[in-house]
């Protein structure tokens, strides 16, 4: 097997468990939930139809790949503070996330002031 075959399995088995995470929280009772997230709903600094969300998946290796979210009206130290915090991440691997969401954000607000 191919690094690229590796790789592609690995992000579609990641992916298969991220949508399974979403089924198993999106529903209860066997109707879905409008109910925001503790993840979302912990921060006083976002209003609740305020921004865009953005997400990267992030492979951690034997805890598997994560989806780090957060909102685009954040600050990228806030987005990687709270995704290092929930994964029990240290302060190497909390820059490296950090750096990765600067760059979401950086490209996501370049876009979209171009689309205008």
């Amino acid at each position: 097997m191919t690094k690229s075959e590796y790789h592609n399995k690995k992000v579609k088995s990641g992916n298969e468990q991220f949508v399974d995470r979403l089924k198993r929280k999106g529903h209860t009772n066997g109707y879905e939930s409008s109910e925001s997230s503790d993840e979302f709903s912990r921060s006083s600094k976002r209003s609740a139809c305020s921004g865009t969300i953005i997400t990267i998946n992030i492979d951690l290796g034997k805890k598997g790949i994560q989806v780090l979210s957060g909102n685009s009206n954040e600050s990228a130290a806030d987005i990687s503070t709270r995704f290092c915090k929930q994964h029990k991440l240290g302060g190497s691997i909390k820059a490296k996330v950090q750096k990765m969401v600067e760059e979401k954000l950086s490209f996501f607000h370049h876009y979209k002031i171009q689309k205008r």
